[in-house]
């Protein structure tokens, strides 16, 4: 939750942050790559992560769930993605709306500028998504991050 409180102040700057009721020890983290070498970076670590216990949630932004959704099925077989995923997969890759609500004890965010860029409400979408994690947290971002992330631990490869 703390890794949200920049970005909830620029949704509502008077809205305290919330508290987190229980820590892993893993700190949420961020890694920049490039535009052209997100779909196999973000296929690379989410392979890793799937080893992890847990269910797994690749949050990407809406109109690249498709794109995607393929190249991490190639890489986790069994991954879901699409219009209706499998919510039961150990890993499945939704769009920030379709993650509204739910909850996941591994989130992976793909590119969250243009999660931010994809609506009127993309700061509230990007927001949802953050919150998603009950255990970890990464955000992959082509280019520099969002400033609304930049206080995020940075991770490289």
């Amino acid at each position: 939750m703390a890794a949200t409180a920049d970005l909830l102040a620029t949704i509502d700057p008077g809205q305290p942050p919330p508290q987190s009721v229980r820590q892993t020890g893993v700190p949420p983290w961020r890694m920049a790559t490039t535009r052209d070498a997100l779909p196999a970076t973000l296929a690379e670590i989410t392979s890793a992560e799937a080893r992890s216990e847990g269910r797994l949630a690749v949050i990407v932004p809406d109109t690249q769930v498709a794109e995607l959704g393929h190249v991490i099925s190639r890489a986790v077989p069994g991954a879901s993605f699409g219009a209706s995923p499998d919510l039961t997969s150990p890993v499945v890759v939704l769009g920030a709306r379709q993650a509204k609500g739910l909850e996941f004890d591994s989130v992976l965010i793909a590119d969250p500028a243009a999660i931010l860029a994809g609506s009127p409400r993309g700061r509230n979408d990007l927001y949802v998504a953050m919150t998603r994690s009950t255990q970890r947290l990464g955000v992959l971002h082509p280019g520099h991050p969002p400033a609304e992330l930049a206080a995020l631990q940075a991770r490289s490869r």
